[in-house]
């Protein structure tokens, strides 16, 4: 499962999150599809959906769309709204519109799910875009509150009871790509509910 980060210098995010490093400044930001620096600053911590995106199309569909490509076409489809300098969204049901309309899936909403419900999906050539709560990337602690990120649940291990996900906004390698997290642990974060996006690759 290929990985990408919500910010293209995905060494860089521990410094852009803690605001020692200007999002402006990041030095690959025109690989991002981007017209400007200043809308790269403005979007970058809030597409964690648009990387969750791009990584299920690189696996699924062995292409590779630009973050701020994926970007203004979720945009036309209503899966943001900006108002008063503000970005809200994702919103979930015009972004499912958007990727089975523009790349053939038939993806759909889950809410009032536990992770236990999603997990045998997961074995059937199904991904899972979650949302979590951003601490996600220092389990050990305790979240202020569920929700309000997006990860990508890949895999599910049985044998362990543990799940495989990528996180576009993790700070290292070790909380990044194929993180590997005890359900238990993981629920903690969950706000059970996410985007369930079967493959059909067979």
């Amino acid at each position: 499962m290929p990985y990408c980060a919500q910010w293209v210098s995905a060494d860089l995010i521990k410094g852009f999150l803690s605001g020692e490093i200007d999002a402006a400044d990041d030095p690959k930001w025109g690989e991002s599809g981007a017209r400007t620096r200043q809308e790269y600053k403005l979007w970058s911590g809030h597409i964690c959906g648009m990387a969750c995106l791009r990584m299920v199309l690189q696996y699924a569909r062995d292409i590779d769309v630009p973050l701020f490509s994926l970007l203004s076409l979720c945009l036309k489809y209503g899966g943001y709204k900006v108002e008063d300098g503000t970005i809200k969204g994702l919103f979930y049901f015009p972004f499912v519109k958007f990727i089975n309309a523009e790349y053939g899936f038939e993806a759909c909403v889950v809410e009032d799910i536990s992770i236990q419900e999603v997990l045998p999906r997961l074995n059937d050539d199904c991904l899972f875009i979650a949302s979590v709560h951003p601490t996600i990337r220092h389990p050990e602690n305790k979240p202020p509150r569920k929700g309000g990120h997006l990860v990508l649940v890949h895999r599910f291990e049985p044998e362990t009871n543990r799940l495989v996900f990528h996180n576009p906004s993790g700070t290292d390698e070790s909380n990044q790509a194929n993180v590997v997290m005890d359900i238990e642990l993981f629920d903690m974060f969950f706000a059970n509910r996410g985007i369930l996006i079967p493959l059909n690759l067979s």
